[in-house]
């Protein structure tokens, strides 16, 4: 298992930040490789809710991901279990003054080449993620 840990002081307080964050439309336009990010199960999102994920790796591969702790404005955590690259995301959100402190915790559970691969490619875009998540958010 690895883990990764980033965070980057936002210009925004933490609601608008927080509804940045759970657009999921707006991940592909944030995180590399992704296609889309739709919230598959129905009604408000709450610990349980499903989202899917498409990833283009060659051919694009679909997965799931599911809320396993939310709390507005302060804190998302996400996992997705599904093979060959299982995932939890921690997001924490944090008033600093008028902005958010926002905080990442990765964690990737994989083995081998892809576990390998995977580490080494979030490793060296996990910060220019972060910066153009801020971009979008202030942008508003």
């Amino acid at each position: 298992m690895s883990q990764l840990k980033a965070n980057i002081i936002i210009n925004r307080p933490p609601p608008e930040v927080f509804a940045g964050l759970i657009n999921f439309g707006q991940w592909p336009r944030w995180q590399g490789g992704l296609i889309s990010v739709d919230q598959i199960s129905p009604g408000p999102l709450q610990i349980g809710s499903q989202l899917r994920q498409v990833r283009s790796s060659g051919k694009p591969r679909e997965s799931l991901i599911e809320v396993t702790h939310l709390v507005p404005n302060q804190i998302l955590e996400v996992k997705s279990p599904s093979p060959p690259l299982a995932w939890q995301g921690i997001f924490t959100l944090e008033p600093v003054g008028v902005g958010t402190r926002f905080g990442l915790v990765f964690e990737i559970r994989a083995s081998g080449l892809a576990g390998l691969i995977s580490d080494l490619i979030i490793k060296l875009t996990l910060k220019q993620e972060l910066n153009t998540f801020k971009a979008l958010v202030e942008a508003g």
